[in-house]
């Protein structure tokens, strides 16, 4: 999920839809798109059927959805790294 319109590709506004956040709070999903992320070691992923959620304050990426798709992750001493 990203607040961030301008970062989306392929864009499609949608009506309906709600995420239930961390503290309880439900926030409405007004688009899906997909977004190219840059990684630290210079390779770019695209992220496909993300959400646009202009109320969240912060990008949200579900390692559960990462791992459907075929990426594996790391997490160790605060640092995640997907692979």
């Amino acid at each position: 999920m990203c607040p961030n319109k301008v970062w989306y590709k392929n864009y499609k506004q949608i009506s309906g839809g709600i995420v239930l956040v961390g503290n309880n709070k439900s926030c409405k999903v007004i688009g899906i798109g997909s977004l190219r992320i840059g990684m630290h070691n210079r390779i770019e992923m695209v992220l496909e059927d993300v959400r646009h959620v202009p109320e969240l304050k912060r990008n949200m990426i579900s390692l559960g959805t990462l791992n459907k798709e075929g990426c594996g992750y790391k997490c160790d001493r605060g640092s995640l790294e997907i692979h």
